[in-house]
């Protein structure tokens, strides 16, 4: 069995258990699961015919963690929050739905699962990751799982074969929800501000991290060509501008448009020669080319701004001001 197998199977059973005791540790575990897709990788292989279900494994630990510990764990003044019980009523529209639309189980679009009962899944563990995500100091944990998340699939990414390019776009990296590549860099899209927070947060030893796992994931970005990824990320700058405090807004809006304007045109470049790497096979032009990556990155320090909205909407059920 390999060392990563063992090494796997080991954080998954001390994850599983700790939870018992800690519903966090269960809470960190689901999250790096679904980030990585650890059913879809290599190292999982020798294990894939016991069937584990990780995911569940992991929530259940997490939910009966929370009731054994329910005298342990702070809500804030009210049990749910104005947003939560929003999900809660859309997912109830959702179910409705069900009696009044066409059945879709079974359907090429949606696999075996009704989109209601997929939904059921993520809201349920939203309101897990609320109710115990609580302090600074959990927040700050499960950025900091976010972070490192995406500097696996940043790595995986760059460490891919030519076979795992379509139409030289870059494809099937991470969970199964990343099969599709807009998905996968939706995703790392949304890392970077977090990203981008850390880093402006940490000690040095924190910003390399941060540094490392930024110029990895922008390059994966790149090498998915996704349009949408590349459009969410200009318009979250322009709403940083907007959203950031008066004192920070004109001294970075020059700046912002500069980087912005200067990261499309290498982002541009990069993708541009995706195509000639995959028919050509010569992927380690991708070494010479991450230059592209670096200064795509470095890029996204403006993210002072980005930091604001985010810290803001996390802070929230934290009590933080």
């Amino acid at each position: 069995m390999p060392i990563k197998t063992i090494l796997f199977l080991g954080a998954f059973l001390l994850l599983a258990a700790g939870a018992l005791f800690e519903p966090l540790l269960g809470v960190i575990g689901y999250m790096f699961n679904y980030i990585i897709g650890a059913t879809s990788q290599w190292w999982a292989e020798p294990i894939r015919y016991w069937g584990i279900r990780y995911s569940f494994i992991l929530a259940l630990a997490t939910a009966i963690g929370m009731l054994l510990n329910s005298r342990k764990l702070r809500y804030g003044r009210t049990f749910l929050l104005g947003q939560e019980k929003l999900l809660l009523v859309f997912l109830a529209v959702m179910w409705f739905s069900t009696l009044l639309g066409e059945p879709t189980v079974g359907t090429a679009y949606v696999g075996h699962d009704h989109p209601s009962l997929k939904m059921t899944k993520v809201i349920l563990f939203t309101l897990m990751l609320t109710h115990l995500v609580t302090t600074a100091r959990t927040v700050n944990l499960v950025f900091w799982v976010l972070t490192v998340g995406g500097l696996v699939l940043g790595l995986q990414a760059y460490g891919a074969p030519a076979s795992s390019f379509e139409e030289g776009r870059l494809e099937s990296i991470g969970s199964p929800d990343f099969a599709e590549a807009n998905f996968c860099a939706a995703y790392l899209a949304a890392t970077l501000p977090i990203i981008g927070v850390q880093f402006l947060r940490t000690g040095w030893l924190g910003k390399a991290v941060c540094l490392v796992s930024g110029v990895f994931v922008a390059n994966g970005i790149v090498l998915m060509r996704s349009r949408g990824a590349v459009v969410g990320l200009a318009a979250g700058v322009l709403a940083a501008l907007v959203m950031a405090p008066k004192r920070f807004r004109l001294a970075r809006t020059f700046p912002s448009i500069r980087c912005g304007m200067a990261s499309l045109g290498w982002a541009w470049h990069r993708c541009s020669r995706i195509a000639i790497d995959r028919v050509c096979h010569a992927l380690a032009w991708a070494a010479v080319e991450a230059s592209a990556a670096w200064r795509l990155a470095a890029a996204s320090w403006l993210l002072p701004s980005f930091s604001c909205a985010y810290a803001r909407c996390a802070s929230r059920r934290a009590g933080l001001k």
